[in-house]
C-alpha cells in the first residue's frame, strides 16, 4: 500500500469516501438503461445519514418543498425519497443574474444498514429539514411500506 493508505482504510474513512462516490455515479447514471432525455430527476437534495444504537436517521435540505409533495418508500434495505420544489417566481420576462435554487423533481435514494432492513419509520419536516428515523423492528413483516410525512 501507498503511503496514508492504511490509515484512511483503517480508520473507516474509505467507506466515507466511497459513498461519496457512490453517490456521484448515482447521480450520473440515475437509473441504468435510461436515456439523459427520459430522465425527469433534475436535483439531488443534500442528505446527512447516521446511525444511533436504536436508529437510522436520514436528513434532507427540503426548503422551499411542500409537505404534500414529498414521498418516502422503504424497499427492503433502500430508502427512496422523491418529490417536486416547484418554481413560483411570477410571469413575465426575467433577466437573472444567479440561478442556483434547483426547481422541479428531486430524488434520493439511500442504502440502510442489514439491521434496519425489518423496521418502523417515521417522518418530520421543519423548517425545510426532512428528517427519516427508522427503528429496528425484527417483528415487523413487510419490507416494503410509505411513511408519511408528519
Amino acid at each position: 500500500t501507498r503511503p496514508g493508505m492504511r490509515s484512511i482504510v483503517a480508520g473507516g474513512r474509505f467507506e466515507d469516501r466511497w459513498g461519496n462516490f457512490r453517490d456521484l455515479v448515482e447521480h450520473l447514471c440515475l437509473e441504468p438503461g435510461r436515456s439523459s432525455v427520459e430522465v425527469d430527476v433534475r436535483w439531488y437534495p443534500a442528505t446527512d445519514a447516521y446511525e444511533t444504537e436504536d436508529e437510522f436517521v436520514v436528513r434532507l435540505d427540503l426548503s422551499g418543498v411542500r409537505r404534500d409533495e414529498i414521498h418516502i418508500q422503504l424497499r427492503g434495505r433502500i430508502l427512496h425519497v422523491g418529490g417536486i420544489r416547484r418554481d413560483d417566481y411570477p410571469p413575465g420576462r426575467k433577466t437573472f443574474h444567479k440561478m442556483e435554487i434547483a426547481m422541479g423533481p428531486f430524488a434520493r435514494s439511500i442504502q440502510i444498514p442489514e439491521r434496519f432492513a425489518q423496521a418502523r419509520g417515521a417522518a418530520t419536516y421543519r423548517d425545510g429539514i426532512l428528517e427519516i428515523r427508522l427503528a429496528a423492528d425484527p417483528q415487523a413483516d413487510v419490507h416494503e411500506f410509505d411513511i408519511e410525512v408528519g
